[in-house]
């Protein structure tokens, strides 16, 4: 029946010409624990790419549960993990969820682009500039054996997720998909993260408050469904 139904779909994808293989990912989403339908979405991919690296970086974990777009896959698909929070109260709360998983690591380091030691960091709706240290993202990341292929990398840490992207060493870390934070009211921010991920080797995928990018060795394999034109710029999401 479900295959009835997804050949009659692509039928309909084709009479627009539109002729890949896959389905467009939003058909696919829905939420467990994540908040704008990331898990139907990362459940999507897993099991369209089964030798996808089973391993995720959440940075800016929260409690290990709410608004998690790693709780799935360690929960359901059993990835490995290094969860990244250093909000006391939530990190705690991870520490008490995964007490007993050796497969995930959990890190309460703040971190940035560069390491000081009078930075601050934000949650919104809880707090704003909370003096903290901060530390380097490749050296936070350089401490839990990180292997090279990594099936996914999170990151929400409330402002300055950009400045993070651009300062993680790509050719070390390589995920196959980046769910990354935006301000979506803000073109420019999504503009300069595009710009950021396209240096990096990816291209964005889908945006859906968060936005999926996809590393260009495997962008060929979905179909990219969401344009954002900007007057000037190159904003898109390239089909």
């Amino acid at each position: 029946m479900k295959k009835n139904i997804k050949n009659i779909i692509l039928k309909i994808l084709k009479f627009f010409g539109i002729t890949r293989k896959r389905l467009a990912f939003p058909i696919f989403r829905y939420d467990i624990y994540s908040e704008n339908g990331e898990d139907g979405v990362l459940e999507f991919i897993v099991k369209k790419i089964p030798s996808l690296p089973k391993y995720v970086i959440d940075i800016g974990a929260n409690d290990g549960i709410n608004g998690s777009n790693s709780r799935l896959l360690i929960e359901k698909h059993n990835f490995n993990a290094l969860l990244i929070e250093p909000f006391e109260e939530a990190f705690k709360k991870i520490e008490n969820l995964y007490s007993t998983n050796d497969k995930v690591k959990i890190s309460n380091y703040a971190v940035g682009c560069e390491t000081t030691a009078e930075g601050t960091i934000n949650w919104y709706g809880h707090f704003s500039g909370l003096k903290s240290e901060i530390i380097h993202v490749n050296d936070v990341l350089s401490q839990y054996n990180i292997p090279k292929d990594i099936g996914f990398l999170s990151i929400d840490i409330d402002g300055g997720d950009n400045d993070v992207l651009s300062a993680i060493d790509w050719d070390k870390y390589s995920p196959i998909f980046v769910i990354a934070e935006i301000d979506s009211s803000s073109d420019k921010n999504l503009q300069e993260q595009i710009d950021i991920m396209d240096k990096a080797g990816y291209v964005p995928v889908l945006h859906i408050g968060n936005v999926f990018y996809c590393r260009k060795d495997y962008s060929g394999r979905f179909l990219f469904n969401w344009k954002l034109k900007m007057e000037n710029e190159l904003g898109f999401f390239k089909k």
